[in-house]
């Protein structure tokens, strides 16, 4: 709120802002609000991309945001490719694998990350999701939660459902205090329960799994997941939806353990 009301400065103004904080009202006056940027229509798209690039914080990380979905896409366009190579056994044109899949492993990436810690060794089964695991925590260290809400695809796709959920019933489905904060606890657990295991893992254990045949293929098997999924996790996926639409930040808020 005070970054959008930096503008005000008399003493009228000042007087209502302290009303809104004292009644607490969610919702800033039409007339204290961040004027919308607005472009004349005699530019040419480019020009007003970068325009609006440049001067609207919301429409740069909209394109972020979607940038990074893209990429997310395109990792996926070429997964599939190699998979249809090794399934045809070699007769159709050879895909490498895209070292971005392993960005979607984290269990994987965080074992990789003890071995690394306690030995100094990278392996080389998926080493990109060793270094896509260590740049989250970096920017998450660094920018709090900037990589959830600008480029954790998961997280985009859970703020449009909720967005969609507002355009379409006016409102979201506001939880209460005895739900909401023992729900939150739910990411928590998970965070623990995965961090605890791992931590109790010694170091040949740990050489085990990561150069274990289950390892090297474990992208290949979150493929399969998706491409062969059962019905009972197409449902779970249709309920997680349906929360998302409904609650802001459902997914965020109560179960993603990053």
């Amino acid at each position: 709120m005070s970054e959008n009301l930096a503008y005000i400065t008399t003493s009228e103004e000042a007087e209502q802002l302290q009303i809104i904080r004292q009644r607490r009202i969610k919702k800033i006056p039409t007339e204290l609000r961040k004027k919308k940027i607005v472009v004349t229509d005699k530019l040419n798209w480019l020009t007003k991309f970068l325009f609006l690039l440049k001067n609207d914080a919301q429409f740069f990380r909209s394109v972020v945001q979607f940038s990074f979905i893209l990429l997310c896409v395109w990792i996926g366009v070429e997964f599939f490719y190699f998979m249809q190579w090794g399934l045809s056994n070699g007769a159709m044109q050879f895909v490498s694998r895209p070292s971005g899949a392993e960005g979607f492993l984290p269990i994987s990436a965080l074992i990789s990350f003890k071995y690394w810690i306690q030995t100094g060794i990278i392996n080389e089964i998926h080493p990109s999701g060793l270094f896509i695991f260590i740049a989250i925590i970096v920017v998450s260290f660094f920018s709090k939660k900037a990589f959830c809400s600008w480029m954790c695809p998961i997280g985009t796709i859970s703020e449009s459902l909720w967005l969609l959920g507002k355009k379409k019933f006016q409102k979201n489905l506001k939880l209460p205090r005895w739900l909401d904060y023992p729900l939150r606890s739910l990411k928590y657990i998970l965070l623990y329960f995965f961090v605890s295991s791992v931590l109790g893992i010694d170091i040949s254990t740990l050489a085990g799994f990561i150069y274990s045949p289950y390892n090297k293929v474990a992208d290949i098997k979150m493929y399969q997941f998706f491409a062969n999924i059962s019905s009972f996790a197409f449902w779970t996926i249709i309920v997680l939806v349906v929360f998302s639409v409904a609650i802001k930040n459902f997914w965020c808020r109560f179960l993603c353990p990053y």
